[in-house]
């Protein structure tokens, strides 16, 4: 086990990287980073949600924000404005400098469903969304964790399934929820 002596760790300050936070260029206000990691290039992921406010209606997007070694800003991805409420929980980049997975929630027709996304490291770019339902159609669920496996052939996701209630776990589920199943997935990674 290796450990990290955080008094002499130096500090990044994601939260006030430029723009990220304000309406403009971005488009994402009320930013909150949940999760973050390093890149094959030295740089840093974050991700998490951004509480938007559109004709008095609340709502969240996910985001993920790639970053050079510097912290200066090189593309944010956020999930599309149409959608009701979703959030990024984890963030990864795949192996051999590979693309980024941010994985979560999205709202279907007012339930939440695991999701994940794929996003172009290159460029920011979502390659594609998929989204798994509970069992049950009128239940809940999110994706809490993504890692990748130790020789980086497969991401094993670890969330929530079947939750009969979403009011504890708009942000993260923290396993603080009134029902429902904890799962886990592992998922190939593409060659």
């Amino acid at each position: 086990m290796k450990s990290i002596n955080l008094e002499n760790a130096s500090p990044v300050e994601f939260y006030y990287s430029p723009d990220v936070v304000s309406t403009q260029p971005y488009g994402l206000t009320d930013a909150h980073p949940v999760c973050g990691g390093l890149t094959s290039d030295g740089g840093y992921l974050m991700a998490g949600k951004a509480m938007e406010s559109e004709s008095g209606e609340s709502k969240t997007r996910s985001f993920a924000v790639r970053l050079r070694s510097t912290g200066a800003i090189e593309w944010v991805w956020a999930s599309p404005k149409n959608e009701k409420d979703d959030a990024a929980n984890a963030v990864l980049q795949l192996p051999n400098g590979g693309d980024v997975i941010v994985v979560g929630f999205r709202s279907v027709a007012g339930i939440f469903q695991r999701s994940i996304t794929k996003i172009a490291f290159s460029n920011g770019t979502e390659i594609f969304t998929a989204s798994w339902p509970a069992t049950n159609a009128a239940h809940h669920g999110a994706w809490e964790n993504a890692e990748l496996t130790k020789d980086g052939t497969a991401v094993i996701l670890a969330g929530l399934t079947n939750a009969a209630d979403n009011s504890n776990w708009q942000f993260k589920s923290y396993g603080n929820v009134a029902s429902g199943q904890a799962i886990l997935q592992k998922l190939p990674v593409e060659a």
